[in-house]
Parts: structure tokens; sequence; C-alpha cells
């Protein structure tokens, strides 16, 4: 299905529309439950033939693919693992995807609230009046754990009625 989609359809459609970026989420459920461990080759090898196709892409495009995948949390191998924020975890998909990575980037929700002031404009037919509003919302944390041009580095932002916002804490 997706393998039809990336060969006859995105071409297409990116040149026929003013698309800017490619997001596949999630690329694990294509892949995770529909081989058995018997068929992990066979499963490596698809994987590795949709991320070369998923590269080609991008290139002749000149698009970006956002690639959403899976983690799960690692008590015992410490050693394979990506450390964030002191957490361990292992990609969904395993280290054959995992070798075809550029960048990886988590993000995750915070235990942490953040007090969050917007401005939220109110539309009358006799004047256009402002009004702050205050609300709590998740801090969310987004760190660049893998790339070879960019520093390990995170950044917090929040998700609220106006979008995503970057935000100092």
């Amino acid at each position: 299905m997706l393998w039809d989609l990336l060969n006859t359809k995105i071409e297409p459609l990116l040149t026929t529309r003013n698309l800017k970026l490619i997001v596949i989420d999630s690329i694990a459920a294509l892949f995770r439950y529909e081989y058995t461990r018997d068929e992990a080759v066979e499963r490596a090898s698809e994987l590795l033939k949709h991320a070369q196709q998923l590269k080609l892409l991008s290139d002749k495009l000149n698009v970006p693919i956002l690639v959403v995948n899976q983690v799960s949390d690692s008590f015992y191998d410490k050693i394979s693992t990506q450390a964030f924020e002191h957490r361990f975890v292992i990609p969904a998909l395993g280290l054959s995807w995992g070798n075809c990575v550029h960048t990886r980037i988590v993000l995750k929700k915070t235990h942490r609230m953040y007090s969050d002031t917007s401005i939220s404009r109110t539309d009358d037919l006799s004047s256009q009046s402002k009004r702050r509003k205050i609300s709590s919302v998740p801090l969310r944390q987004m760190g660049i754990v893998l790339a070879p041009h960019l520093p390990n580095d995170s950044c917090y932002f929040v998700i609220n009625s106006d979008g995503i916002r970057g935000v100092q804490t």
C-alpha cells in the first residue's frame, strides 16, 4: 500500500499541489505486525527499500519527509538505546530502520504545566476587542538526539488553540 503510494501517487500530487512536507505517521504500523519473527530478514529488506525510495523522492522533489516511528522503553539494554532525559528507548522498527535515519528528533510531553497567556480577538460589529486568556497547558520538549549537522540539544514548546509555540522555561 505505501509502496504503491510512493511510486505512483506522491510525485503527481506534489507537482499539482503546493505541498511542502510529507508526513508518514506511523511507519511502524505498516511493518510491525505484518511480519512474524521468522520473516525478520524480509522485513528488514522491505524497510530498506522503502527508506531508499523516501530518500530518492525527497531529493528529486526537494521536499522534506517526516517519518514517525514509535519507541519502546528499554529496561535492560542501555548500550544500544538512545538516552533522552534519562529515559532509555529503542525504535520500534529496530536497528534496520535506525540505520536509515538522517536526523532523529524525540518529542515528549513533560510532567510540568506551563501558564500560557494568549491574546484572543473577539470580533463584533461595533469594534474589535482583545482580551487576555490565561490557561495552563502541558509543557512539551523536542530534542535532537541524532543529526550529523546539529548538536544534541533540546527546546520546550506548548500546543494551544493558537497552534504550536516555542517557550522559554
